[in-house]
């Protein structure tokens, strides 16, 4: 005769962020798929476009930075767009090794195009959201993304994270 186990316990979390992080997956997964489809390009691609000033240049290093991207992820999507020839690549005029990149005119109808899809998309899911609903939602998630920045930069450097109050 074999011994039951105890039943297990539910575990008492706040669903509010964990359907948030569902949401997050669901609106990317699904514009990353729609972005795929119907133009060629990831959701890091369309980032990189958009962190592209026609009337400059930027170097890879300066874009991971910015977007909070790795150089490796960086290096791969500037690698697709300049071989579709959206993007200019020269070399840094400090150093031979190093290279800048500048959207040309191919890489700003593509980033339009994607924008005004990304408008409509948002559009789409945000329908029948009031503004003050809205507002509200961005200032809580704010407060949110605060906290997390603070709890992990406290775990980063060993310290004991803040506790619920």
């Amino acid at each position: 005769m074999s011994k039951s186990q105890p039943p297990i316990a539910p575990i008492d979390i706040d669903p509010w962020l964990h359907r948030v992080g569902l949401l997050a997956d669901t609106l990317s997964s699904a514009a990353r798929q729609a972005m795929t489809a119907t133009f060629g390009i990831a959701t890091t691609e369309w980032r990189l476009l958009l962190a592209l000033d026609p009337s400059g240049t930027r170097s890879p290093t300066e874009l991971a930075r910015h977007l909070g991207l790795s150089d490796v992820v960086i290096s791969r999507a500037l690698a697709k767009l300049h071989r579709s020839g959206h993007l200019f690549r020269s070399a840094d005029e400090s150093d031979a090794r190093k290279f800048n990149i500048r959207i040309n005119a191919k890489g700003i109808s593509l980033r339009t195009e994607v924008t005004t899809w990304w408008i409509n998309y948002e559009a789409a899911v945000l329908s029948g959201v009031s503004p003050q609903a809205r507002e509200a939602m961005l200032a809580l998630l704010g407060q949110c993304s605060q906290r997390s920045a603070r709890y992990l930069m406290a775990a980063h450097n060993n310290v004991s994270p803040p506790r619920k109050d």
